[in-house]
């Protein structure tokens, strides 16, 4: 059976005014939001059209086609003919918002429903494009004809590729049966369902020239029958696909809202129907505390262990091997006068009696531990026994470097650089000044310049806050120091200050590690089981002592430091500490 593309579907009554509809072949565009715009009809675009009584050259002049004022456009899922020749629509999905007369045609911009078939036409014209068809009412022609003062009576969407030879000015030219409506009346049992009226690939099929009239339909529907097209009606929105995947691609080229909207109403019948059937109660944590367990983190959040600021800063040493104090031999004569000048040959030379003097400190112990039951080391998580020990491990560094820091201040025969940090000192330069001035009396007491400064909290913040103190990553030039909050790093001519939160307020001192020394062995952890009473003693335990070898070289910065009986014994602790 021969094809002729470029002809529209058969019409076999004629009547003085007929339904027709043309079909632009400009793609329309599809926006987010789900509404279409595009082309409704050319102007001045020739096409040939067979309208069941004769065929004929249609075109539209320049605002040939215009839209009713006041009117609502319908918009259907698509239109076709059916072998009798009837015009039948697809489901009204939406309206016709806006036309606008251009240069090229009439443009409109469709508004699609909220209901399945928009969303099914939506997802469909996303995968394989669309296309607007016009309805209107025209009487037949022939020959040539130009369309004007025509108006608009519907708009159909169609998804289906079109592959006719006239680009722009395709066309249907379908009628009504002037007798019957439009697409609601019932095929007949022959009919099979089909209004499709192509082979099933959106060609049009035309039954061979002369044929008479009332054959052309039964031709048409047999060639379909032996084709094994006819279209069947579908039951569910899925029934369209053949396949799984035939179904992913469809859903993976189309948007995501669109999914839930294409079986929206499947849902909702669904969902009625269960909840109607009974009421459902709640289930909720509170009423079942048996499989909500406590969700405990494994880390353990209040061991702060600050370091040994003041042990780090003088050094430490190992205690001897043996005794319960520490001794060692020191010279405290005057190197100036044990060398002198021979007035005369065979003269008496400089004889000055030479003696190395003896000092000590006790050797002391510092320890702290518990017995600790079986039950609680196999059954805790955290495992306490690790967090006991961490927590033991960090308060033997506190005491300790409290002892330092207690005793550093009082060492008798220490010297002292007068410099109040209260006082004003704008630009840094007393600082600077005292911090070099100390420096230089510790290397003449040590043989080496100091290499650290220790400063209680408030002295700290004091110098770190100094106006003339600038952040180190700015540079250094013309400053008398640097101050960092980010690291906490403060530097005064070059001597780093290391914050010691345990010293006496008021507290600064600068030496080196050849002034004093903080001797020690430990800390150790012990362990014994205690089998009568299902437990296990844990200790943290070491030695230490702390030594000032060359007094002199401990330099304080007068002023700063707290008054003589405060700071002479041990500071007063708190009761929470």
């Amino acid at each position: 059976m021969a094809r002729t593309p470029t002809l529209a579907r058969t019409i076999i009554e004629a009547a003085p005014t007929a339904t027709l509809a043309r079909r632009s072949a400009k793609p329309v565009h599809l926006d987010d939001a789900g509404t279409l715009t595009g082309r409704l009809v050319p102007w001045e675009v020739q096409a040939e059209v067979d309208d069941g009584t004769g065929r004929y050259t249609e075109s539209f002049a320049r605002g040939g086609m215009t839209v009713p004022a006041g009117a609502v456009i319908p918009v259907y899922a698509g239109h076709s003919v059916d072998a009798r020749g009837r015009l039948t629509r697809g489901p009204l999905v939406g309206r016709l918002d806006g036309a606008e007369s251009r240069e090229d045609g009439l443009y409109g911009t469709v508004v699609l429903a909220d209901v399945p078939a928009a969303a099914e036409l939506r997802a469909l014209a996303r995968t394989v494009g669309a296309t607007f068809s016009v309805e209107f009412e025209a009487e037949p022609a022939d020959g040539t004809v130009v369309r004007t003062g025509i108006e608009l009576d519907g708009v159909a969407v169609l998804t289906l590729p079109h592959r006719g030879a006239y680009a722009g000015a395709e066309v249907l030219a379908v009628r009504a049966a002037p007798d019957e409506p439009n697409g609601d009346e019932e095929p007949d049992e022959d009919d099979d369902g089909d209004d499709n009226g192509d082979d099933g690939d959106g060609t049009p099929i035309v039954p061979p020239a002369g044929a008479p009239t009332a054959a052309r339909a039964v031709i048409a529907r047999e060639v379909q029958r032996a084709l094994g097209r006819v279209a069947r009606p579908a039951t569910h929105p899925l029934n369209r696909f053949t396949g799984p995947f035939e179904f992913y691609e469809a859903a993976r080229a189309s948007s995501s809202d669109e999914l839930p909207l294409l079986f929206r109403d499947a849902y909702r019948s669904h969902r009625d129907r269960v909840t109607v059937a009974r009421a459902f109660v709640d289930q909720v944590t509170t009423d079942n505390p048996g499989v909500i367990p406590p969700a405990w983190l494994t880390e353990i959040f209040g061991i702060l262990d600050t370091g040994r600021p003041v042990i780090n800063a003088i050094g430490t040493r190992p205690l001897p091997p043996s005794g319960m104090e520490v001794d060692w031999p020191y010279f405290n004569g005057d190197l100036h006068a044990l060398v002198g000048e021979q007035l005369t040959e065979k003269a008496d030379v400089t004889s000055v009696k030479v003696s190395f003097l003896k000092a000590s400190v006790p050797i002391k112990t510092y320890a702290g531990g518990s017995d600790i039951s079986w039950q609680l080391i196999r059954r805790s998580q955290p495992a306490y026994r690790d967090a006991y020990l961490r927590i033991l491990n960090a308060a033997y560094g506190i005491v300790t470097d409290n002892v330092v820091g207690d005793v550093l201040p009082t060492v008798p025969g220490h010297q002292t650089v007068d410099y109040d940090v209260a006082a004003a000192d704008p630009d840094g330069s007393a600082l600077k000044a005292a911090v070099f001035q100390a420096s230089a009396m510790v290397q003449t007491a040590t043989g080496s310049p100091a290499s650290w400064v220790l400063a209680a909290t408030d002295v700290f913040l004091a110098f770190g806050s100094m106006p003339a103190m600038v952040a180190s990553p700015y540079g250094t030039q013309n400053v008398p120091g640097t101050a960092t909050a980010s690291t906490l790093d403060v530097n005064i001519s070059g001597l780093k200050v290391t914050l010691a939160a345990d010293l006496a307020p008021g507290t600064a001192i600068v030496s080196n590690s050849s002034a004093a020394a903080w001797m020690e062995d430990g800390p150790f952890v012990v362990a014994a089981p205690v089998i009568p009473k299902l437990g296990e003693d844990v200790a943290i335990w070491g030695m230490g002592a702390f030594a000032a070898f060359v007094p002199a070289g401990i330099v304080i910065l007068a002023n700063t430091v707290v008054a003589a009986d405060q700071a002479a014994g041990t500071r007063k602790k708190t009761a929470e500490r």
